[in-house]
């Protein structure tokens, strides 16, 4: 644009010499030898591009070329000459670019661990090369976990281009198989390998909310219990854990929730059993435990409000030595035992120390 002098002259417009070379379209890294360079030069009318050992000679400009990266991984550092109408050279510009077009994987390895609850070390290496993404998936347990070079969550060293993981097991699965990795680094280059060697995990079921109710009169008990993770269960029950004569098939099929009737037991004799179960791996856990026929529940309860007292009465069972009442105050959340020091043995029973206005359970 014109402009005027310190005498208020106006002088003549000149163009400003722009000269420019970008890679890429400024990337900063690339796997692909063929690149594109964005060139600009207001005088030039050839141009000459060294790279490395590659010398294209003077060539017509062209403001968009289409240029091969010399060959062998690394940093490219690209040089434009030019020369313009009068074969006048003029000044030169570059542009680097790293160029890497092989992903080395040094070796992916896991360790530490073998069962739930153990501490599984996931270690993948690339050789020193930094800033990749690096995903682990093990079947059944975890996908796409990312493996870190940060110095956190189980990597050791940061910026050391080793990448890792801890991750601990939390499932009960049974399993053999390599663990898998996707790698993408800086420059597009992936790659998705294995581990050298089998994740191996072997878990027994684990027995648990087991409940115990019977029928005195009908000589018999019920157990149900859950297990972690499907399993079949078998029962062997009798008179001592030594003398187990009985045997019964809980869950022939695997499943998750178990229960079990035992029939014919004697009213005044202690029940002995073993539970073994037993998951798609054929691991196997056995819980042993003991019960007794308790007398059928409570019958024909009623409660009979009076001044600060409650009157309870309810239907003989032949069955029970005695009664222990259990009161709650706060809509059947918490019940507190009544009559601490002995067993009720009439059936009949008066709180005193209810109060009014209050609703008891």
């Amino acid at each position: 644009m014109p402009c005027n002098d310190h005498l208020g002259n106006q002088l003549e417009s000149i163009n400003l010499r722009q000269s420019f070379l970008v890679i890429n379209s400024g990337d900063e890294y690339t796997n692909n030898h063929a690149v594109v360079l964005a060139l600009g030069n207001t005088d030039a009318v050839e141009m000459r591009i060294v790279d490395g050992i590659s010398d294209t000679d003077w060539i017509a400009f062209n403001a968009n070329y289409n240029h091969t990266l010399s060959v062998g991984d690394g940093l490219k550092t690209v040089t434009v000459r030019f020369k313009d109408i009068g074969g006048v050279e003029l000044s030169s510009v570059n542009d680097t670019i790293q160029l890497d077009t092989f992903l080395n994987v040094a070796y992916f390895n896991q360790s530490g661990a073998s069962t739930k609850g153990d501490l599984l070390h996931l270690e993948l290496s690339l050789a020193q090369e930094l800033g990749a993404t690096v995903t682990a998936t093990i079947s059944g347990i975890v996908q796409d976990l990312p493996l870190l070079d940060n110095g956190f969550g189980g990597d050791t060293v940061a910026n050391d281009g080793i990448y890792e993981r801890d991750f601990y097991i939390d499932t009960p699965i049974d399993i053999d198989l390599p663990a898998s990795a996707t790698i993408t680094d800086l420059s597009g280059n992936t790659s998705t390998v294995e581990s050298a060697t089998n994740i191996v995990l072997n878990t027994s079921p684990t027995i648990k909310n087991l409940t115990n109710s019977s029928n005195i009169v009908a000589g018999e008990m019920t157990l149900n219990f859950s297990t972690d993770e499907p399993a079949t269960a078998t029962i062997l029950y009798g008179d001592s854990l030594a003398n187990l004569t009985n045997e019964l098939d809980v869950s022939s099929n695997l499943t998750k929730t178990h229960t079990v009737q035992l029939n014919g037991l004697s009213a005044n004799s202690m029940t002995y059993y073993r539970i073994t179960v037993a998951d798609s791996a054929n691991n196997n856990t056995e819980l042993e435990g003991q019960g007794k026929l308790a007398p059928a529940a409570v019958a024909g309860l009623g409660a009979y409000a009076g001044s600060n007292e409650v009157g309870l009465i309810w239907n003989v069972n032949a069955n029970a030595a005695g009664y222990r009442i259990y009161r709650s105050n706060d809509g059947g959340n918490v019940f507190t035992l009544v009559n601490v020091s002995e067993l009720i043995t009439e059936r009949f029973y008066v709180d005193a120390l209810a109060t009014n206005d209050t609703e008891f359970h």
